[in-house]
């Protein structure tokens, strides 16, 4: 792994009239052609436009220069800063992308410096998450009921309900949202739902998922 920080420590003299687009683009394409030649890879470090509050800080318009410069790179980190100071990692790309944000910490103090703590939608809507869950122990409950408890817009309870429907959490059945069985089971187990270890819990829909559709297909469907 070669670091460049930044890219325009690594640029080069540029004569006038030379479009800036295609310079950023050739530029970059020779760095990959160095990856290429010596299989390694290069990760180039690069600044970000000052953001102003309202803008999508997950928008590839955030990097400093040309579109060149987005287009050349197979992936791309940004860091940045939401409206509530948090900070977040979007991952985007050719070869990979993440579809949840990642929440970054920063101590100078520790080594590394930078951590990363996981899908900043899990982590920000903790709260909200484990109220769910507390709502949905007595049975299942219509969007409405949930998004009156909650106190939330309605697009914002249906988004999060949603996500933990997809990590294996909940399901709608004919009345409404309900906890999967192995959920509820373990919810009933446990005397305080703050204190639940919700990656077990989504490890466990995945499992329990899998032991479903075994027994009903012979083997699991992913």
């Amino acid at each position: 792994m070669v670091v460049i920080d930044t890219f325009l420590n690594a640029c080069l003299q540029r004569k006038g009239g030379t479009d800036p687009v295609r310079a950023d683009y050739q530029e970059i394409k020779l760095l990959r052609q160095l990856c290429q030649r010596h299989k390694i890879g290069i990760l180039l470090v690069h600044h970000s436009r000052k953001a102003a509050r309202g803008d999508d800080i997950g928008s590839l318009d955030q990097i400093l220069g040309t579109t060149g410069v987005s287009a050349a790179v197979d992936s791309i980190l940004l860091l940045a800063t939401n409206n509530d100071g948090q900070r977040l990692m979007i991952v985007t790309g050719k070869d990979c992308a993440l579809e949840d944000n990642q929440a970054m910490t920063f101590d100078p103090k520790a080594s590394p410096p930078w951590s990363c703590q996981g899908s900043a939608f899990w982590l920000t809507v903790g709260m909200e998450r484990t109220d769910v869950l507390t709502l949905l122990v007595s049975g299942p409950k219509q969007l409405g009921t949930l998004v009156t408890a909650l106190g939330k817009k309605k697009a914002a309870v249906s988004n999060m309900l949603t996500r933990m429907a997809q990590a294996g959490l909940l399901f709608k059945d004919p009345k409404g949202w309900a906890l999967r069985p192995h959920v509820a089971k373990l919810l009933a187990e446990k005397q305080d739902p703050d204190v639940l270890d919700y990656d077990a819990l989504k490890d466990e829909a995945v499992r329990a998922q899998d032991q479903e559709e075994t027994e009903k297909y012979g083997r699991p469907l992913m």
